[in-house]
């Protein structure tokens, strides 16, 4: 375009993008050797009386004294067990990403007076991100729910001040999901930036 003496040429754009996914992959899992929360072994620890132990489980685990120890004190003796099991009765794990932003620019440029020429905008741009996963295994949680005693009609966790911990049965099929040793991570993050810029020339 011919540039016009002393007339100014306004300039201006506007961008938007809003994208989502949603993704689902195979159940959590105790994977074998990779207990954070044990540096040295990467295994879990089972208390000896634990109720959900069948007689078999308990008799390959631990000797009828130390069975007969922790009876007596729940929680004093346990065994560190190497274990690999997928959550499979809590289903998939699920994530969740959104990512929106937008950018602004206004400006003008033109002639002054035949001797100077300017270029002058403002830009002004915004972006957000949402990320949620759920059915993921709080690995703390995990530690908690298998340390149990009670009944097998009856358990609970030996730990009382474990917050909602609920037993989990691992030592049969279908055993049930690892419900509250399950941490749906839907505590959202969210980042926003905004930076207005101005530039002239």
């Amino acid at each position: 375009m011919k540039r016009s003496t002393n007339i100014s040429n306004p300039t201006d754009s506007f961008f938007f993008t809003d994208d989502q996914t949603h993704q689902a992959i195979a159940p959590a899992a105790l994977f074998r050797d990779a207990n954070p929360n044990d540096s040295i072994s990467g295994n879990y620890n089972v208390n000896c009386s634990n109720p959900l132990l069948s007689a078999q489980q308990a008799g390959i685990l631990c000797t009828p004294a130390m069975i007969a120890a922790d009876a007596a004190n729940p929680g004093s003796t346990t065994v560190n067990v190497r274990i690999g099991r997928r959550n499979v009765e809590g289903g998939a794990r699920f994530s969740d990403f959104e990512h929106s932003s937008y950018r602004a620019v206004l400006g003008s440029k033109g002639d002054f007076l035949d001797a100077w020429n300017y270029d002058v905008y403002g830009q002004y741009y915004f972006v957000s991100f949402f990320n949620s996963n759920s059915k993921y295994l709080n690995f703390a949680n995990v530690d908690q729910a298998l340390l149990v005693t009670g009944t097998k009609a009856n358990p609970v966790c030996i730990n009382a001040n474990a917050r909602g911990c609920v037993p989990y049965n691992i030592w049969s099929d279908g055993g049930g999901d690892a419900g509250p040793a399950e941490l749906p991570v839907t505590s959202p993050a969210r980042v926003r930036a905004t930076t207005p810029a101005y530039n002239t020339r």
